[in-house]
């Protein structure tokens, strides 16, 4: 990519479509997303059911279910690196963002809930995948900023 960032003709405009790409959020703008994604949430017709054959469901159910029982975490673990984090830099907006965050994956998990109910998927209560990834954060903190 840096080679041919240098031959190109247009160079200049390409550098800068490039570094636009690249550009890092600040944790205002993080708030900001994440906020607006909260009142802007498109309408989900659930009156419609969950518009997936029985094969299909069979071939989805058990990484739906694990991915749902993932998004409704409470975030406690992140919530605490985020606070640790945001004093660390002196960024108090970097805990809003965060939160909204987890608020919006809980949201996430709400929703896939719903579907899992209207497909007649038993939501689950524990998963040896999510087991395993909560025993690995929590052991080796991955939740850790900086």
């Amino acid at each position: 990519m840096e080679k041919q960032l240098r031959s190109s003709k247009t160079n200049s405009r390409t550098r800068a479509d490039y570094s636009k790409r690249l550009k890092v959020w600040s944790s205002a703008e993080w708030y900001q997303y994440y906020f607006f994604n909260s009142k802007a949430r498109l309408k989900i017709p659930w009156q419609r059911g969950a518009e997936a054959t029985q094969k299909e469901l069979k071939r989805i159910a058990s990484s739906l279910q694990a991915w749902q029982l993932g998004e409704t975490s409470d975030g406690s673990h992140l919530r605490a690196a985020a606070r640790n984090y945001a004093n660390l830099i002196q960024d108090p907006r970097f805990i809003d963002a965060v939160d909204l965050f987890i608020k919006e994956e809980q949201r996430h998990g709400e929703d896939l809930g719903r579907f899992l109910n209207l497909a007649g998927i038993r939501p689950l209560k524990k998963n040896w995948g999510d087991a395993i990834f909560r025993l690995i954060r929590t052991r080796y903190q991955v939740w850790r900023f900086g």
